[in-house]
């Protein structure tokens, strides 16, 4: 079902939000390469390892993400080389000839806790033929684990709808990381209902904030059951 939470924290107001299509997306990877890493601490004595994968994981003209939980050391930096340094996992398709490659890189650094990266969008050409998902350090000194890597295609709508009866005026989305990828900005007529329909990344997680005109806040999560 792609409802995904309700969260009527105060009597004055409500929010829902769901997915369009239901999350979680599934993940294409299978279970023995998913976690093949989950026991593997990478170091400078074991810096990476890797797995085949075949072209049939993903279809030409399709948009994916990739993602992964990483648990670095302090050391780990993704400064050396933009997007495909750090701690995570690297899912790489070349041509025939080796001569092209499409990558998506997972990767991040961070102080020592478990925390989610998900690469940047990509979309599949149709010269695709050679895989091989590559996990661990890349560009970076420092140690870490990784785990629950996941492969899923990009692009859902989170379509939220909130109501107050003191009237709606600020619905905002925040990201897994904190980001925040929407705001209305203070809303001039601030509605007794406000609906909406944005796009976001099926890799991630949403939290959805409204603030009614009297200050009273609720919060409807995409991961909340």
């Amino acid at each position: 079902m792609s409802f995904a939470a309700i969260a009527p924290l105060l009597a004055a107001i409500a929010v829902s939000v769901k997915t369009d299509p239901p999350l979680p997306a599934p993940n294409l990877l299978p279970e023995n390469i998913s976690n093949f890493t989950t026991n593997i601490v990478f170091s400078k004595e074991k810096k990476s390892v890797y797995k085949i994968v075949g072209k049939q994981l993903v279809q030409p003209g399709r948009t994916y993400v990739l993602a992964c939980e990483i648990k670095p050391s302090p050391e780990v930096s993704t400064a050396k080389t933009a997007g495909s340094a750090g701690l995570g996992c690297t899912l790489s398709f070349w041509s025939k000839d080796w001569k092209k490659v499409v990558s998506l890189h997972a990767r991040g650094e961070g102080v020592g806790e478990w925390r989610r990266v998900v690469s940047p969008k990509a979309t599949m050409p149709e010269w695709i033929h050679h895989g091989q998902l590559h996990v661990g350090l890349a560009y970076t000194g420092g140690s870490g684990e990784v785990r629950n890597i996941g492969l899923c295609e990009a692009g859902c709508a989170l379509v939220i709808a909130a109501r107050s009866d003191n009237g709606v005026a600020q619905v905002k989305v925040v990201d897994g990381e904190k980001k925040t990828v929407f705001d209305t900005g203070v809303l001039p007529d601030t509605p007794a209902i406000w609906k909406g329909r944005i796009m976001a990344d099926t890799a991630r997680d949403y939290s959805v904030y409204v603030i009614d005109r009297k200050g009273n806040v609720a919060v409807a999560r995409t991961g909340d059951n």
